[in-house]
């Protein structure tokens, strides 16, 4: 990180910014380091329905208001099940030392709590106001479906996943539930916002959520030292790595091959370009290699997305940086970032 060298963490000017960066603490209390994966699945759904629709498509420049809405709303409600994914798992954050905010000298739990409601209806006002102007503009019904996939996306990640009422993320087979129709609430949000064939889109989802629970099985292997002393039964904490990152590795081929029969070559190409990394993660089983493929194919399908749509590729950009500032500054940490050896996330 180049402004690392220039300006030091003992220096004056740091902790003058610093202070100042405190100032974005309830922001990132939602994590958009997160919003990457919710983006990608939204930008997908609505990236297939258009390629079916012309299939001649190459690029869209075209950004209105109502899809800024849309986007602005799925993204509150998904940082409002952050806020309360963090709120339940204080402890083992703690333990695997990713307890940032929710500290005395920070955020409260209480104004966590407080926070989380409001996003969650903020987004849902935001995700309305979208769906019903696209509504005027087109007088396709199907868009007011973006409200019910939003609704559903919190029932899954803000409650089923997040609560200590039912607790799904310790267990590997409801979590995986929870994020798989996520993820898929996500894609038809996209997808409905486009087209009304609600069918077809359901059908178009399945590479991407192939390659989506491929990439979100891998993400608990860093935090399964935390989970396994919480007692949190996650798909590898059950089953072990080597098993883990070999079914992460057969997804992300189903999701390419299944891409490719479907005709879809977003996801076949950037499924293909991402299979390596699972497997060589599988041969060496070393931290560094996990990481990669982790945050590589996101990164990958990110670019093949933006092809399409350039503008999603600035708000990836913009996000990215402002996160990486923030946290150097804030907790003297180069996160995110790319770098998997000697990392300090």
């Amino acid at each position: 990180m180049l402004i690392a060298r220039f300006i030091k963490q003992d220096s004056s000017i740091y902790r003058s910014i610093k202070t100042q960066m405190k100032r974005l603490d309830t922001l990132f209390l939602m994590r958009p380091t997160l919003f990457f994966p919710v983006w990608i699945m939204i930008i997908a759904g609505v990236s297939a329905a258009n390629g079916v629709l012309n299939p001649e498509i190459y690029w869209m420049t075209d950004l209105n208001w109502p899809m800024i809405l849309m986007f602005a709303g799925l993204t509150l409600v998904s940082g409002s099940t952050f806020i309360k994914n963090q709120l339940m798992d204080v402890d083992t954050d703690r333990i695997n030392e990713k307890l940032f905010l929710l500290e005395k000298e920070a955020i409260s739990a209480s104004s966590g709590e407080r926070l989380a409601k409001i996003t969650f209806i903020s987004g849902m006002i935001f995700a309305g106001a979208g769906s019903f102007i696209k509504l005027g503009e087109t007088g396709r019904i199907s868009t007011l479906l973006v409200v019910i996939w939003a609704m559903l996306l919190y029932q899954m990640w803000g409650l089923l996943y997040s609560t200590k009422r039912f607790n799904w993320a310790r267990t590997p087979l409801l979590g995986n539930l929870a994020n798989g129709i996520a993820g898929l609430a996500l894609f038809m949000a996209g997808w409905s916002f486009v087209s009304g064939d609600i069918l077809a889109g359901i059908v178009a989802s399945f590479p991407y959520l192939l390659a989506f629970a491929a990439v979100t099985l891998l993400t608990a292997i860093p935090d399964l030292k935390g989970d396994l002393a919480a007692e949190k039964i996650t798909f590898p904490a059950k089953f072990g790595i080597p098993v883990t990152i070999a079914v992460g590795t057969l997804l992300a081929a189903l999701s390419a091959s299944l891409g490719y029969y479907l005709n879809d070559p977003v996801i076949s190409t950037s499924s293909i370009v991402s299979v390596p990394f699972f497997l060589v993660a599988l041969v060496y089983l070393k931290d560094h290699h996990i990481l990669r493929a982790i945050r590589y194919p996101i990164f990958i399908l990110a670019m093949f997305l933006s092809v399409r749509y350039p503008w999603f590729f600035v708000a990836v950009l913009v996000t990215f940086f402002i996160a990486r500032y923030y946290y150097y500054f804030r907790f003297g940490m180069l996160y995110p970032t790319f770098q998997v050896i000697h990392d300090t996330d």
